[in-house]
């Protein structure tokens, strides 16, 4: 079965985008998750930032930056990840709690540009890895900069 999300790309005033550490496979994410029957995509990105992190997103500020396609059948997973993008208030930045810690290890901000260095290449989940890789050929500079760019038109 092939499975629908939504990961939110959250980014910070200081070019920082959040990261959590899953306990299933270790690796870093963005938080988001599973799509609910009739849920429109902006709803599930609130819902699952709420879930995860306890931050509450404003619908009109998000944008929709890419469509990633992670196909694993060697792992029995198929899912299609619609990717989003929010930028947080340094208010909010203090305010982000694990709200889940049976799935995730913690949330933390990176240097958007570290994101392109092989010891975090190494650490990042599949989704972002392939969305940095398909849109961006891994350069964080022209991702930053269009989520600024989408997020200044709403």
């Amino acid at each position: 079965m092939i499975q629908t999300g939504v990961l939110v790309i959250i980014l910070n005033s200081k070019d920082q985008i959040l990261l959590g550490r899953r306990m299933d496979n270790k690796l870093l994410s963005l938080p988001g998750g599973k799509i609910e029957f009739g849920e429109s995509l902006e709803a599930c990105a609130m819902r699952e930032v709420k879930e995860e992190t306890d931050l509450d997103l404003e619908i009109n500020k998000i944008g929709q930056v890419g469509v990633v396609n992670v196909n694993r059948p060697q792992l029995g997973f198929h899912s299609v990840c619609i990717i989003q993008c929010y930028f947080i208030s340094d208010e909010e930045t203090n305010n982000i709690k694990n709200t889940e810690p049976h799935k995730c290890y913690g949330w933390q901000f990176y240097d958007i540009e570290a994101l392109c260095s092989q010891e975090i290449q190494q650490q990042l989940g599949h989704a972002i890895k392939e969305f940095l890789l398909k849109y961006y050929q891994n350069d964080t500079k022209k991702l930053l900069n269009h989520c600024k760019s989408l997020l200044q038109n709403n």
